[in-house]
């Protein structure tokens, strides 16, 4: 099984003062074996399961270089 895509969640909501909603909460990446990247920030904006994007990005860092950052990631996975 070869991976085809990568995303990366991060949240940074937790215990504590709930966000005011224009205050970024989170941010996911995604990269895909193709050399396509998205990256997209999310506000809090009207709560927990209804984040609003608030930036968004995306671009090619082209496939040779990153067909192998993945079989890279892949072959540290199944170590």
């Amino acid at each position: 099984m070869q991976i085809r895509k990568v995303r990366i969640v991060s949240n940074n909501i937790c215990y504590g003062p709930e966000p005011l909603p224009e205050d970024e909460v989170e941010q996911r990446l995604t990269i895909s074996v193709s050399g396509r990247v998205w990256f997209t920030g999310y506000k809090y904006a009207n709560g927990f399961s209804k984040f609003e994007i608030c930036r968004r990005q995306h671009f090619s860092i082209g496939r040779p270089k990153e067909e192998n950052q993945l079989h890279k990631k892949g072959g540290s996975l199944h170590s």
